[in-house]
């Protein structure tokens, strides 16, 4: 009889540490999920798993690995998710993204829309919808979704993002405006928003405030130590915005920047060219344009008529005839 209830008391004392493990586990997954530490989390969601295989889990691991950008690890947890627990409608979700992200919008959509026949209101789900129908260019489509989701007070950056970019498109260009400031409130670093709205000022012809916006977004970048493009890329916008605002020393200095981390595009030469004819440096402008012409041979009958066509650029086409 001894022996049978030292047996019970060790199979009891085993299930209650093994219960209170558990316990622990989950606590420290969705501890580390919330404070945004995914390996951390995904460490324990796997631990989590062996203990409960189901679709809610899987779900779960499925959402740490796309957090970790591990999208292809993460499309079989999902697809497991979705076939274990059919009816939770953010497994259907988080599985489109992976689409979305690989430009697949066809079937990100379909995913979603699969998804909506558990909860037609999930607002995760709208909000995905809304920015694939934008993906696949159905305007109108996505603009109602995002208007009724921005109405009811679901605020989020990315959907003020995706309709500012819809309303610039319908050249409704102030309420596009209003949208762009907006997510600048609530992420006064996100680099599309930045864009969209120095391309909202250049349309509108406000050139002095998109001078602001691009000067700001070139020392982010410079900050952040982004890409060189990018950097290279924004000079040359910036120096544009410089040239339509009729101020072509600064915008001589920023296209010279750009042509020196990145000399290999034939845009920035000819827009460097013209600042320079307006700066009466006829050789310089020929010699740009000679470059131009040399880095884009496709287009220098284009350039030449882009001259021509032109009577104030007569002057600086009878200096560089001979040459070119």
């Amino acid at each position: 009889m001894r022996k049978l209830l030292v047996l019970f008391y060790l199979i009891t004392s085993f299930t209650t540490l093994a219960q209170e493990s558990l316990d622990q586990i989950k606590q420290k997954a969705i501890t580390y999920s919330n404070e945004g530490q995914h390996e951390e989390a995904l460490k324990y969601r796997l631990m989590q798993l062996k203990f409960e295989p189901t679709g809610l889990i899987h779900g779960h691991v499925g959402y740490e690995l796309m957090s970790l950008n591990r999208d292809d690890e993460a499309k079989p947890y999902l697809e497991k998710a979705t076939e274990l627990n059919p009816t939770e409608p953010s497994h259907w979700i988080n599985l489109s993204l992976i689409y979305s992200s690989k430009k697949e919008f066809a079937t990100a959509l379909n995913l979603i829309e699969i998804g909506f026949e558990a909860n037609p209101e999930y607002k995760n789900g709208l909000a995905a919808k809304a920015k694939c129908l934008f993906r696949l260019n159905r305007f109108d489509e996505s603009l109602d979704l995002l208007n009724k989701l921005l109405e009811a007070k679901y605020v989020h950056i990315d959907l003020l993002f995706t309709r500012a970019q819809i309303l610039e498109e319908k050249n409704e260009l102030d309420s596009a405006y209003a949208d762009y400031t907006h997510g600048l409130t609530l992420n006064p670093e996100h680099y599309g928003i930045l864009g969209g709205l120095a391309e909202v000022l250049q349309k509108q012809e406000k050139f002095e405030e998109e001078i602001i916006i691009r000067k700001r977004t070139l020392q982010l970048f410079i900050d952040n130590k982004e890409n060189s493009d990018f950097i290279s890329g924004t000079q040359a916008l910036l120096g544009l915005a410089y040239s339509n605002a009729g101020d072509y020393k600064n915008a001589l200095i920023a296209f010279n920047a750009s042509i020196e981390i990145e000399a290999s595009y034939s845009e920035v030469f000819i827009q460097r060219c013209i600042t320079k004819i307006f700066l009466k440096d006829l050789e310089g402008a020929c010699a740009d344009l000679t470059e131009a012409m040399r880095l884009k041979p496709e287009d220098a009958s284009a350039m030449r008529d882009f001259f021509e066509d032109e009577p104030d650029y007569k002057e600086f086409l009878d200096f560089c005839s001979p040459e070119l």
